[in-house]
């Protein structure tokens, strides 16, 4: 009911409404985000059960990492360091629509070049990193956007609508990592590239951009800033 009130408000005051577009693509990045997280390990690591875990009160799917695993997964993560700040600084000069929308299409370019590679190359847990850490990026310059985007009287419960709905994406995770990761990875890789490319498209067919204008107060605000919008 939240979120269909916020769409019913946002619809009065911009011509293309961008609570269900933003809704979307965070939805998006909290399934293959949380997902991929959760399955690293297995497409870094080996399928050789450890010597040490009881089989008897565990999954038959536990495996160990070995040392080179693990040697992948510092590599994956290493694109964070640069990608998220540098995100943040291309928000701040281009505006969040561009941002968010290059973030996107990073991130599906990136899970495209994956499918191209095997699990065991050098450069798949790189590529595979770029992927999640563009995903990661992109989400906190949606809630930026988001914090700029609706009235003062709504901005808490818009943000919160967001979250949620991430959480949700999120909630989703163990069962693909479960039911489909470990049966067809290259399928969902190729699902988590589709959803990335229509995100990017998505986001620069926003209306609003929020960049150096103002915070709307109230639902009126809003009116103003469209029609202001109109005009450039």
């Amino acid at each position: 009911m939240l979120c269909l009130s916020l769409g019913v408000i946002e619809s009065k005051s911009a011509n293309k409404p961008s609570t269900c577009p933003l809704m979307y693509m965070i939805f998006m990045k909290g399934i293959f985000a949380s997902t991929f997280y959760i399955v690293m390990p297995y497409l870094l690591g080996t399928k050789t059960k450890s010597a040490t875990i009881d089989t008897t009160n565990t999954p038959d799917n536990c495996y160990s990492i070995n040392s080179r695993a693990q040697d992948k997964l510092v590599t994956a993560f290493i694109p964070d360091l640069m990608i998220n700040p540098g995100l943040l600084l291309a928000a701040q000069w281009f505006g969040r629509r561009k941002a968010i929308s290059a973030a996107m299409t990073l991130s599906s370019v990136s899970f495209c070049l994956a499918l191209l590679l095997s699990f065991s190359s050098p450069g798949f847990s790189l590529v595979i990193g770029t992927a999640l850490a563009t995903v990661g990026a992109g989400r906190g310059v949606i809630m930026l956007y988001v914090s700029e985007l609706y009235p003062t009287t709504l901005r808490g419960v818009a943000s919160g609508m967001i979250w949620v709905t991430h959480d949700i994406g999120s909630l989703c995770a163990p069962f693909l990592a479960e039911y489909v990761i470990l049966s067809a990875p290259r399928v969902f890789i190729a699902a988590a590239a589709l959803g990335m490319a229509v995100s990017a498209v998505i986001a620069m067919r926003l209306e609003t951009e929020t960049l150096n204008r103002s915070l709307p107060a109230s639902i009126a605000d809003m009116a103003t800033r469209k029609k202001e919008m109109m005009h450039i």
